[in-house]
């Protein structure tokens, strides 16, 4: 069954990708010590459980869309194959593209890889390739082992937060060949309500720590919502003006920043899982923030996935022409006017490249998967 394709949404992946990358731009590029000062008050880490959010809600509603599970039967086999082959045609071709492009950056960067670089660089693309970087590098990370047993993370750490979802898919699959959905889904509930008090009373939430790289919340409640919105609960949504749900979903995003600065992780991330819960939940009825220059955001949104997977990358080959060129560093003294001008080169570059990735990489496989299938179905 084809799924329509819900614009806002599409538009909240552009308001993500942007809110993340302007968290990573800090400190790789020319910064000022004004940008730095926002930073006080307004962090950007979390544009990542906003696609959290959207994921679940999108890989439920596409669950529930081509199986039997929303009537309350457990996946079959053969479904539960075909979920996996359809997630892995949608992630394989350009994530394994970018792995491989990350291998050259560090030909291109030496001083981002340890001393042996060589098996230090294949444990990193391994994890990636078996998305199990989020166990990886919390692992490099917390026992500081950073260009001594690992690589930089700037080279593939950007695939934890994939691993996660990726992992996430397969529990979620997995799962639902046992329990019809509508057992399952208390049990998520309850995992993560137990997973949200352990971590405020046990865990250690520093970033990258086991609890930080694990957190279950933004992908659970988007299954949740997926749900609930199947069953009508918000249709009362559409009732409202769509320049109210526009102004609510942009304060959303600006309040995701600014709790994320707020308050300590412990805290701060069960409550933007639950403002990005919201925020999706205001662009289900589609037509809002998606109209006008929102189909910016839209056009963003469709390539988010291959910007994420390079754009760190490309900033690191503008830092590198910056130093050769003008032997220009540190990068954290910078000009406003010198920061505003790599900021709009940053994004520029590299929503070009992710623009480059999705026509040439990622969006062939799936227009080719989607000919294949026609034409055995035919």
């Amino acid at each position: 069954m084809t799924i329509r394709v819900n614009q806002d949404i599409q538009a909240l992946r552009g308001i993500a990708i942007l809110i993340v990358m302007l968290q990573h731009f800090r400190g790789r590029l020319p910064t000022s010590y004004d940008l730095h000062r926002v930073f006080d008050y307004f962090a950007f880490w979390g544009g990542v459980d906003l696609f959290f959010v959207i994921s679940g809600y999108v890989i439920c509603t596409s669950l529930m869309a081509n199986t039997g599970i929303a009537s309350g039967a457990r996946l079959s086999v053969a479904e539960f194959l075909g979920f996996l082959k359809r997630r892995f045609v949608r992630l394989a071709p350009a994530s394994w593209f970018w792995i491989a492009a990350s291998a050259v950056l560090l030909v291109l960067a030496p001083e981002m890889a340890a001393a042996d670089w060589s098996a230090t660089a294949l444990l990193g693309h391994l994890s990636a390739l078996t998305a199990t970087a989020n166990f990886y590098w919390s692992h490099c990370i917390s026992d500081d082992l950073v260009l001594k047993a690992c690589t930089h993370p700037d080279v593939t750490s950007v695939y934890w937060s994939l691993s996660l979802e990726e992992q996430f898919y397969l529990a979620l699959a997995l799962s639902l060949l046992a329990l019809p959905l509508r057992r399952l889904l208390p049990l998520m509930l309850a995992g993560a309500a137990v997973f949200t008090v352990v971590a405020i009373l046990f865990a250690d939430m520093r970033p990258f720590a086991l609890a930080w790289i694990l957190r279950p919340q933004g992908l659970i409640l988007g299954t949740f919502l997926a749900v609930l919105a199947r069953r009508g609960v918000f249709d009362i949504v559409a009732s409202v003006p769509r320049s109210v749900r526009s102004f609510l979903v942009l304060l959303g995003s600006l309040a995701i920043c600014y709790v994320t600065a707020a308050i300590p992780p412990t805290y701060s991330i069960p409550a933007i899982a639950c403002i990005s819960n919201a925020i999706v939940a205001l662009a289900l009825p589609d037509g809002s923030i998606s109209l006008g220059l929102g189909r910016i955001l839209v056009w963003i949104g469709d390539r988010s996935y291959s910007i994420y997977l390079c754009h760190i990358l490309v900033y690191h080959l503008i830092r590198k022409a910056i130093e050769g060129v003008a032997g220009r560093g540190p990068f954290d003294t910078a000009s406003n006017l010198d920061t505003a001008i790599w900021l709009v080169v940053a994004y520029a570059a590299a929503i070009s490249v992710g623009h480059f990735s999705f026509s040439y990489v990622e969006r062939p496989w799936g227009v080719l998967h989607s000919i294949s299938r026609r034409t055995t179905t035919a």
